[in-house]
């Protein structure tokens, strides 16, 4: 019996390489990253009367700046325990499943190192996203932001 496509054609294919222009792939990589930017702006601008309060009352900037830091790795850590309980909840019904239906067993305790090394990695990340949010805080003017606004 023969095949329906040839299999050289299948070479052919496989062995082709499809180029992009430059104007193709940018709007899938600056887009994303003009938002990121953006985001950034406004960030913690509804804090800064807060932050200039607290150095009033006598914080240092480096304690405001690691506050700030300690917060956004707190906020992504949150987020892995998160992760971590849609993991186990989606697994163990995945796992269910699939032995009813094929009767293969999953394990979805079983030890992985990405497991581990992963949510840390994320969790360095998420505090590293604090970086811009905390230097701009520890260039707050705490004079200018006392002032009464009427």
């Amino acid at each position: 019996m023969e095949p329906a496509v040839p299999v050289s054609s299948y070479r052919t294919r496989a062995n082709s390489t499809t180029t992009s222009r430059p104007c193709q792939t940018c709007p899938g990589v600056v887009e994303p990253a003009w938002r990121a930017l953006g985001c950034y702006q406004g960030f913690g601008a509804h804090l800064v009367p807060e932050i200039a309060i607290l150095r009033a009352l006598g914080a240092r900037r480096a304690t405001v700046f690691s506050a700030i830091i300690l917060e956004s790795a707190s906020i992504a850590g949150l987020g892995m325990i998160a992760g971590y309980v849609l993991y186990i909840v989606i697994m163990v019904v995945a796992a269910r499943i699939i032995r009813a239906q094929t009767g293969v067993v999953l394990d979805p305790f079983k030890f992985n190192p990405v497991m581990l090394w992963a949510p840390l990695a994320f969790v360095a990340l998420g505090a590293a996203a604090g970086i811009v949010p905390a230097i701009k805080a520890y260039a707050t003017d705490v004079a200018e932001h006392l002032t009464p606004i009427s």
